[in-house]
């Protein structure tokens, strides 16, 4: 009996988190508003009638989504920190993996804004959670040039600058179907947080 619930559980995980997984694909490539719990049973391979074993409604996925996405962060971003001891490798690193989606946010812009724009009105509370993942990634930025020897308030604005140059690339590139104006924001960006300290030596990444 042990063994049976011990699998029970596992397949009841199993199938939340393709749920999720597919709801969050889904979400990112036709909207919110166009999906229904339908395509993302169909998508994970789930009867419509159980997906509310483990989700009321889509608001319910919505906030399981933005759960993923603030937990995904954070593990990129740990794994950074622990990957390398240095400030500004971290900050080159970070770069190297956005450069590295630049294609798919082309294509279908960036997952994280459209879920703080999409969710607000039918989930607020996943629409909030959403955004905070752009603003942990703003105070991780902030955190290694302060780390890397920038004044608090020169560090948060680059930080706020590259954050917005990320996020007009992608639009651009989205609007326009062409990763070129992503790519030419993340070069940007990447001179912007190289950028030296005001009135003191050059300090490169």
């Amino acid at each position: 009996m042990v063994a049976e619930g011990g699998t029970a559980t596992r397949r009841g995980a199993e199938a939340r988190q393709r749920l999720v997984s597919a709801a969050a694909d889904l979400f990112w490539r036709q909207g919110f508003a166009a999906t229904s719990l339908a395509d993302i049973g169909n998508a994970a391979d789930i009867p419509l009638g159980n997906i509310y074993y483990y989700f009321r409604s889509k608001a319910a996925l919505a906030d399981a989504v933005a759960a993923m996405m603030e937990e995904e962060m954070q593990a990129a971003l740990c794994e950074l920190a622990g990957f390398y001891a240095d400030p500004r490798q971290r900050i080159s690193a970070l770069i190297e993996l956005l450069e590295g989606s630049s294609g798919m946010r082309a294509v279908q812009g960036c997952p994280i804004r459209r879920a703080a724009a999409e969710f607000r009105l039918p989930a607020p509370e996943a629409s909030a959670r959403a955004g905070k993942v752009l603003a942990d990634m703003r105070a991780w930025l902030e955190a290694q040039l302060v780390a890397a020897g920038l004044a608090g308030e020169e560090a948060a604005a680059r930080a706020g600058e590259c954050l917005a140059l990320w996020q007009g690339g992608i639009a651009v590139a989205e609007a326009r179907q062409d990763e070129a104006p992503l790519r030419e924001a993340l070069a940007a960006m990447r001179r912007r947080l190289a950028e030296p300290p005001p009135q003191a030596g050059s300090t490169t990444f």
